[in-house]
Parts: structure tokens; C-alpha cells; sequence
């Protein structure tokens, strides 16, 4: 069978073997690259598909933490972070207690995508919600903030399987 692929899927390609060429071409293996010549596949992004208002306020609505598990109140506090900072999912399993900032209103981002430390603001709302999970959950400064059971680095399909399962 034959399976369509998208402008953007082919587009990713593109850029890649004209990567790989360029640095064939480099390092002197080929005399000219056959694929610089090809252009770019023109693309109009499709806009994601975003919660509706009703799934939102379920979504973030407080589990009652006396009668749910430690694991569906630590994904509901990590689904609040992700919410409130925007941040990708593998740059939260990376922050550390000591990265939370409650005094000056920061946290530090250590592993980004562009792999770029950055500062960004923690609202009261969020550092709230991060106070009290903190106090349930405990740890140290140099303890993951989000982690497994054994206090070691979560992985991203683990905390998008208990993120699934949440929703």
C-alpha cells in the first residue's frame, strides 16, 4: 500500500538530505550536491487542536487529595505546570526542586529544546499548587521536581501515558 505523505513530512526530508549532502559535499566526498537544487515544499500550518472550556476547567479542577492516589494528584500538579508554563514536557521532567524560586517568582530551566538555560516567571497561582505538592511530596534541592517512583528522572512516555489516563 501506498501512504500519502504530508508537505511538512516531505519538506523535514528535504532539509535533512540537503544537510547530509551539504556535508558530503564538505568533507569532499561528492563534487555538488544534487539536492540544494530542490526548493522548499510551500506549507500553510494547520492550527492544533485546543481544549474546549469545559475540558479545561475538568482538566484543572483539584483532585480531592484525601480519596485519590499520590499519582493522579502529582499528574494533575503536572499537568497545572505544564499549563502554566508552557513548557514541553521533557524540560519539565528535567527541573529540579532547587530550579523553583519562590521567593523571586522564577524558575530556571536548565535542558530546553535549543538547549538554552533560560529564567521565566512562576505565577502565584502555579507556585501555590508547587508549595503544596512540595509539602506532600518532600525531596531535597537536587531531587527531580517530577520524577518516577524511585526518584529518578521520569521519562516523557511515562507522564504522557498518566496525562492520557488523567484526561
Amino acid at each position: 500500500t501506498q501512504r500519502k505523505s504530508s508537505k511538512v513530512t516531505i519538506d523535514n526530508i528535504r532539509r535533512i538530505l540537503s544537510s547530509f549532502f551539504a556535508w558530503l559535499e564538505d568533507e569532499n566526498y561528492i563534487v555538488k550536491s544534487p539536492v540544494r537544487r530542490i526548493h522548499k515544499v510551500k506549507t500553510c500550518k494547520t492550527v492544533k487542536e485546543t481544549y474546549t472550556d469545559e475540558e479545561l476547567m475538568r482538566l484543572l479542577q483539584k483532585p480531592d487529595i484525601n480519596n485519590c492516589s499520590f499519582s493522579c494528584y502529582k499528574t494533575w500538579v503536572f499537568e497545572n505546570y505544564l499549563l502554566g508554563t508552557g513548557n514541553r514536557i521533557s524540560t519539565a521532567l528535567d527541573i529540579h526542586i532547587g530550579d523553583i524560586n519562590f521567593q523571586s517568582g522564577t524558575i530556571t530551566l536548565r535542558k530546553t529544546k535549543n538547549r538554552k538555560q533560560q529564567i521565566i516567571p512562576l505565577s502565584h497561582t502555579l507556585a501555590d499548587i508547587l508549595q503544596e505538592y512540595l509539602q506532600i511530596r518532600g525531596g531535597e534541592d537536587e531531587d527531580y521536581l517530577f520524577c518516577n517512583e524511585y526518584g529518578d528522572k521520569a521519562s516523557c512516555r511515562t507522564y504522557q501515558q498518566l496525562v492520557r489516563r488523567y484526561n
